[in-house]
């Protein structure tokens, strides 16, 4: 009986132990997982950008220097960008803007003529001499009228005065449809961020055309610096709780976060916590059937037991009565023979 009550307790408490070991390890594999896709995307947009600020730069060493940023310039521009964006599917369209902020050229043809002036990319080439690739946050373009990202490129004359900007508008569905191919799980957040910690492009099927910052820019410390953070916190947004990591895009101020939702991690753990107590409530059930067919033996014993004694009981009043009985009818006739004697 103190066997059965034992295993009783000591099967449910290993049970549980197993189950919360599981559970860390899910975690932690989870994180991990989460870390490890984050290199990957982080890897994949620095190629990418890396591959698009070569092209611009080619486009570019034509453009430079031979006073072609003009719109009677305008046809050979256009054959220029239209040859170069031939062998680049991922752009959407490619545009030259001359120094007063309009379309000389583009490979969107209703855009030529377009102002531009007022764009942050082209406020931000004019005051800024650097020749590197700005990438910007998305918008909706004038001339396509669907959700684009910049990626843009000063022009300067040879005395390094502005000349104008090349830009090459980036389809979101680039990014988006390569993230949502890698199957991380449901309500699973991937997001390409840049240094303001605005998100440029998710693996949701919504257009982002406003300024939307992630979920964990609050939390500055992940951001602080160039490093991989890992973490885990409960998206304002929709209230689930999730594991994420922040890695840095190699040579670019941009960032990806990936953030995997921890009721989605654990839902093999749930499924196999009860699979788990439907067998230890089999085996508490067993148990219990053991300890009641062991006490209804015992009670039947102790009740054999009772039988036994009261049996004996009996059979030692019935024998001190028939000896009883014997020896008071034994005295007379002894009285009588001494009587007999004695005449």
């Amino acid at each position: 009986m103190a066997v059965i009550c034992l295993l009783a307790l000591a099967i449910p408490a290993f049970t549980a132990w197993g189950l919360l070991t599981y559970r860390m390890q899910v975690l932690a594999d989870t994180e991990q997982r989460t870390r490890n896709n984050a290199l990957l995307f982080a890897s994949h947009a620095a190629r990418s950008f890396g591959e698009n600020a070569r092209v611009l730069d080619a486009i570019a060493t034509k453009l430079n220097g031979n006073d072609k940023i003009a719109a009677a310039n305008s046809a050979e521009l256009n054959d220029i960008l239209r040859s170069a964006i031939a062998t680049e599917p991922q752009f959407q369209s490619l545009g030259i803007v001359d120094a007063s902020g309009v379309f000389v050229a583009n490979t969107l043809a209703r855009s030529v003529g377009n102002n531009s002036s007022d764009r942050p990319y082209f406020q931000r080439h004019k005051d800024d001499a650097s020749a590197e690739m700005l990438v910007g946050t998305p918008f909706i373009g004038r001339g396509s009228s669907t959700a684009v990202i910049s990626l843009s490129r000063r022009l300067s004359a040879p005395d390094g005065s502005f000349e104008g900007v090349l830009i090459a508008f980036l389809a979101p569905s680039y990014f988006s449809d390569f993230y949502a191919s890698v199957a991380l799980g449901d309500n699973t957040s991937i997001a390409l961020v840049n240094e303001s910690g605005i998100v440029l492009v998710d693996n949701s099927a919504a257009t982002i055309a406003d300024e939307r910052r992630a979920e964990t820019w609050s939390r500055r410390e992940l951001w602080s610096n160039r490093e991989i953070h890992s973490g885990r916190m409960t998206f304002a947004s929709d209230g689930i709780d999730r594991i994420f990591c922040v890695a840095p895009v190699a040579g670019r101020p941009l960032a990806v976060q990936v953030a995997i939702s921890v009721p989605f991690a654990l839902h093999a753990w749930y499924r196999h916590v009860y699979q788990q107590a439907a067998v230890v409530a089999l085996a508490e059930l067993g148990f219990a059937a053991a300890a009641f067919m062991l006490w209804r033996q015992y009670r039947r014993l102790l009740a054999s037991d009772a039988a036994r004694r009261r049996n004996a009981d009996l059979l030692e009043k019935t024998i001190t009565s028939i000896t009883t009985v014997v020896l008071s009818r034994s005295r007379p006739c002894s009285k009588e023979r001494s009587a007999a004697v004695g005449v």
